[in-house]
């Protein structure tokens, strides 16, 4: 009669081999660190809509930045995806993986860099 909400476990880890099961978390697959709303139009990054296991985001240069973690991933074998937050056509990358860093840089649609409001999150092992 009534729904029953699914159950969710969660196991360590998956290999890159092995079969997803259902409604399973795998601790190698859960967001480890992510930023909303970095206000790079300001040419700094003096605000941040919220934000999960960053230390501290530095601008580097127009367009470029520097993400610190709080707590260091086991490996660089992570993946970051960015979005910028725009009605104009922009393009967001990341680079220069570390376990405890990675450089993120924004651009218009002609690649040059541009200092706008930007978003990521990251996942991997940790």
């Amino acid at each position: 009669p009534g729904m029953r909400a699914p159950v969710i476990r969660l196991t360590s880890l998956c290999s890159s081999a092995c079969a997803p099961t259902a409604n399973t978390l795998y601790a190698n697959t859960m967001v480890k660190a992510w930023a909303a709303g970095v206000d790079g139009s300001s040419g700094c990054c003096g605000s941040i809509l919220g934000s999960f296991n960053v230390g501290r985001i530095t601008r580097t240069g127009t367009g470029a930045y520097v993400v610190s973690l709080l707590t260091p991933l086991n490996s660089t074998g992570y993946v970051v995806v960015g979005n910028v937050r725009s009605s104009a056509q922009r393009v967001a990358v990341a680079y220069d993986q570390t376990i405890s860093s990675f450089g993120f840089n924004t651009y218009n649609q002609g690649g040059a860099a541009l200092d706008t409001e930007w978003d990521f999150m990251l996942v991997g092992p940790q």
